[in-house]
């Protein structure tokens, strides 16, 4: 927890104050990271209020689906069909498979700079890949960054904070931040 709240101050103090800028970099963790994911995406298609400004994201480990990688019955088209059993295609919903037709275009990704985190042993692996991918191949305006970290699984950061590999992420965190901070 202490070096996720260094990494805040360090944000705050040498960012001078994003906010009052109204510019903005955000961040999420597997299903955070799909929202980061839409809020981009919705960025990039109508203002945000106040005149705020994504000017990068970071998604780590991000929870996309697609039928083609996953099955019916696996535990993670499970879990997302329990969080919404109104989603009329599965996982080949837009909310959760960004690559469905139904899904806004990558192109229309609303910041500049884009860190990706995938984990060697992470089924959601490939899928994180694939969206780089496709964001590259998109008309997107911007750089993106894919990290691939060896020999770890999802979000493990989370659960072992003071582990080398996790202070690693967290510094690169620390510096894609400090590098798109205007």
């Amino acid at each position: 927890m202490f070096v996720y709240l260094f990494t805040f101050l360090h944000f705050i103090f040498n960012c001078n104050l994003l906010y009052f800028h109204r510019q903005l970099l955000i961040g999420g963790d597997s299903a955070g990271g799909n929202i980061v994911h839409h809020l981009a995406l919705r960025s990039g298609s109508e203002s945000l209020n106040g005149g705020i400004k994504i000017l990068g994201s970071i998604l780590c480990f991000s929870y996309f689906l697609t039928s083609s990688d996953f099955k019916e019955d696996s535990l993670l088209s499970r879990i997302w069909e329990f969080v919404n059993p109104t989603a009329e295609d599965g996982v080949d919903d837009p909310r959760i498979n960004p690559f469905v037709e139904k899904a806004q275009s990558l192109s229309g990704l609303g910041c500049s700079n884009i860190l990706v985190y995938v984990a060697e042993k992470d089924e959601l692996r490939n899928i994180g890949i694939k969206y780089v991918e496709a964001v590259k191949k998109s008309e997107w305006k911007g750089e993106i960054v894919l990290i691939d970290v060896e020999g770890e699984d999802h979000c493990f950061q989370i659960f072992d904070p003071e582990k080398e590999k996790a202070i690693d992420l967290i510094k690169e965190m620390a510096n894609f931040i400090t590098k798109y901070c205007v």
